[in-house]
Protein backbone atom coordinates (compact mmCIF):
# COMPACT_ATOMS: atom_id res chain seq x y z
CA UNK A 1 0.00 0.00 0.00
CA UNK A 2 1.62 3.23 -1.12
CA UNK A 3 0.19 5.75 1.34
CA UNK A 4 0.00 3.99 4.38
CA UNK A 5 0.46 0.04 6.10
CA UNK A 6 -2.19 -2.14 6.84
CA UNK A 7 -2.28 -1.32 10.53
CA UNK A 8 -2.51 2.12 10.01
CA UNK A 9 -5.38 1.89 7.06
CA UNK A 10 -7.30 -1.02 10.03
CA UNK A 11 -6.25 1.54 12.62
CA UNK A 12 -8.37 4.51 10.75
CA UNK A 13 -10.84 2.22 9.41
CA UNK A 14 -11.64 0.85 13.47
CA UNK A 15 -12.01 4.80 14.30
CA UNK A 16 -14.41 5.69 11.34
CA UNK A 17 -16.41 2.52 11.70
CA UNK A 18 -15.80 0.38 15.16
CA UNK A 19 -17.88 -2.18 13.80
CA UNK A 20 -16.53 -2.87 11.00
CA UNK A 21 -15.03 -6.36 11.06
CA UNK A 22 -11.37 -6.28 9.27
CA UNK A 23 -9.30 -9.18 7.92
CA UNK A 24 -5.26 -8.82 7.59
CA UNK A 25 -3.98 -10.72 4.56
CA UNK A 26 -0.26 -10.29 4.86
CA UNK A 27 3.41 -11.65 4.09
CA UNK A 28 4.85 -10.82 7.36
CA UNK A 29 3.12 -13.10 9.73
CA UNK A 30 4.56 -13.16 13.43
CA UNK A 31 3.14 -12.95 17.25
CA UNK A 32 4.53 -9.25 16.86
CA UNK A 33 2.51 -8.48 14.10
CA UNK A 34 -0.49 -10.40 15.34
CA UNK A 35 -0.54 -9.05 18.67
CA UNK A 36 -0.39 -5.42 17.44
CA UNK A 37 -3.18 -6.14 14.40
CA UNK A 38 -5.41 -7.15 17.30
CA UNK A 39 -4.86 -4.35 19.26
CA UNK A 40 -6.04 -2.00 16.71
CA UNK A 41 -9.29 -3.87 15.66
CA UNK A 42 -8.31 -6.41 13.21
CA UNK A 43 -10.53 -9.65 13.63
CA UNK A 44 -8.11 -12.62 11.54
CA UNK A 45 -4.70 -11.77 10.49
CA UNK A 46 -4.16 -14.47 7.63
CA UNK A 47 -0.73 -15.49 5.68
CA UNK A 48 -0.44 -14.95 2.28
CA UNK A 49 1.90 -18.25 2.52
CA UNK A 50 0.11 -21.01 4.02
CA UNK A 51 -3.48 -22.83 3.04
CA UNK A 52 -4.30 -19.48 1.90
CA UNK A 53 -7.89 -20.62 0.55
CA UNK A 54 -8.72 -22.99 3.15
CA UNK A 55 -8.02 -20.39 6.14
CA UNK A 56 -9.74 -17.49 4.37
CA UNK A 57 -12.75 -19.45 4.05
CA UNK A 58 -12.73 -20.40 7.76
CA UNK A 59 -11.49 -16.81 9.28
CA UNK A 60 -14.59 -15.46 6.99
CA UNK A 61 -17.27 -18.26 8.30
CA UNK A 62 -15.88 -17.23 11.44
CA UNK A 63 -16.09 -13.55 11.25
CA UNK A 64 -19.79 -14.19 10.06
CA UNK A 65 -20.92 -16.20 13.24
CA UNK A 66 -19.13 -13.78 15.12
CA UNK A 67 -21.34 -10.65 13.96
CA UNK A 68 -25.00 -13.05 14.69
Amino acid sequence: MPVMNGLDAARQISSIAPNTAILMFTMHESGQLLQAAKAVGVKEVISKSDGTADHLLACLRGMGAAAD
